[in-house]
């Protein structure tokens, strides 16, 4: 797509721009996972940095505030993390959802999810004594809701969620798109805003012959 911007000048975060959507135009078809998503790896891949603990050290203060949003490839992933969280929205939270939306459609009613979904994982880097962030992704949001839905049932929801996304560890190359909230960029506290998991490459056939 491509759409016109104007500097959001009530924050400090570098990359945070609002877009005019009624500028909003569509390029062309969706870039396509084809090749173990090779043609999406051109556009991601080159945003990547070594470690949080790289994306953490840029920020300093309002005149070199470094990077809100991030790449990196863990290390390692230890663990894919589910916490019982509270089971109803706060009252700011509800006046949120009251509000309009950028389509200016109202906003229906949202049932809260009752869990936090976390990657703990280290990073290659000498400094790194591992991170466990938070999954603040709509689609592993959407995954439980579909699943409760299906299943009507809770455990059985977040064990489907956590089933794709232990598969993701090990079937994948797992990167974590990283960022900030306005609130808290200062205090260098990233999330997971998304999970970018391109299948991991084939080995070679002749390799493989002699794979066990």
């Amino acid at each position: 797509i491509e759409v016109e911007i104007e500097r959001h000048t009530e924050d400090p975060r570098k990359e945070s721009y609002r877009p005019n959507l009624d500028t909003l135009n569509i390029l062309g078809e969706p870039i396509d996972t084809k090749h173990e998503w090779l043609e999406r790896k051109k556009f991601i891949l080159p945003m990547l940095s070594s470690s949080l603990e790289e994306l953490k050290s840029q920020i300093k203060d309002g005149k070199q505030p470094g990077d809100s949003l991030g790449l990196i490839k863990p290390k390692e992933i230890k663990k894919f993390v589910v916490k019982s969280v509270a089971r109803d929205w706060t009252s700011k939270q509800k006046a949120i959802l009251k509000q309009q939306n950028l389509f200016n459609e109202t906003i229906k009613d949202l049932d809260k999810i009752p869990y936090k979904f976390s990657f703990s994982f280290t990073c290659d880097n000498e400094k790194c004594k591992g991170h466990t962030l938070m999954i603040e992704d709509w689609e592993i949001c959407e995954l439980y809701r579909n699943c409760f839905k299906k299943y009507k049932n809770e455990e059985t929801a977040v064990q489907k969620v956590r089933e794709k996304y232990e598969g993701f560890i090990q079937n994948h190359d797992v990167y974590l798109i990283l960022g900030t909230t306005k609130k808290d960029h200062f205090k260098k506290t990233f999330v997971i805003i998304s999970v970018f998991s391109p299948k991991k490459a084939k080995e070679d056939n002749n390799l493989s012959l002699f794979c066990t």
